[in-house]
């Protein structure tokens, strides 16, 4: 379970503001939404939602989500911020469906930078099989969204201590489904020994991982299991 710590990560500020709004909470939030907009936004494409009509209800959750009125349902029993994320987007789309509101490209406010087309690119490689519902899409973007944001902090790591270099050429390690390169391959790009480069693979990996748990306790409750959701993950992605 996760410790007192656990109390200065960003959903936690954002539960502990509750129905009230402070910078930190705002501040907490907004990143989460930065961090996860993509996942609604294949969760509305799913629903049938034509792209600008999604470009929209997206764009138009997370300004509704940022506003003050945005934290009215909040509350610690909430758990993760996913499962709030996703019951968000519901509530809201039907609010919008039920007033008959029919945004005006550009009118609405802007709630996050978001990257249309880089998420319709990444949604064009999904199958259209109809055993994907909206939900599961939902999820498996989740899960892709956390994991990219894992592997862009742990390049900033590794540009900030000034080995940009050693992680362009060991981050395919991190990932099970790629092919491998031979450890002598990497040692004669990089200009170490075939001990160092094991040596380096270890260290990235367990980076990699702690990165992954600290990411993962951003989205989840106070009396939520980080290593439950690191299974869920895992779980998603390997559906």
């Amino acid at each position: 379970m996760i410790g007192a710590a656990f109390e200065s990560t960003r959903w936690s500020i954002v539960l502990a503001a509750g129905t009230s709004k402070t910078p930190a909470s705002t501040r907490a939030l907004s990143i989460l939404c930065e961090t996860y907009w993509a996942p609604i936004y294949a969760y509305i494409r799913r629903r049938g939602y034509g792209v600008e009509d999604a470009e929209d209800l997206t764009q138009g959750l997370f300004a509704h989500l940022l506003e003050k009125k945005g934290f009215d349902s909040v509350s610690r029993d909430r758990g993760k911020f996913r499962t709030f994320l996703l019951a968000s987007m519901k509530n809201f789309a039907a609010n919008e469906w039920r007033k008959g509101q029919t945004r005006k490209r550009g009118s609405g406010a802007r709630g996050v930078p978001v990257d249309f087309m880089n998420a319709e690119r990444r949604l064009s490689t999904e199958p259209d099989g109809s055993s994907q519902t909206p939900e599961s899409l939902f999820e498996k973007h989740w899960a892709l969204a956390l994991l990219s944001r894992v592997l862009d902090e742990l390049r900033r790591d590794y540009e900030k201590a000034g080995y940009e270099e050693i992680f362009n050429s060991l981050k395919a390690c991190l990932a099970v489904s790629e092919v491998r390169r031979p450890h002598r391959e990497l040692a004669d790009e990089l200009g170490i020994s075939v001990g160092a480069v094991k040596v380096a693979i270890h260290r990235m990996r367990k980076r990699y991982r702690q990165r992954l748990l600290d990411e993962i306790a951003q989205t989840v409750g106070p009396d939520e299991d980080i290593q439950e959701e690191l299974q869920y993950i895992f779980r998603v992605l390997g559906d």
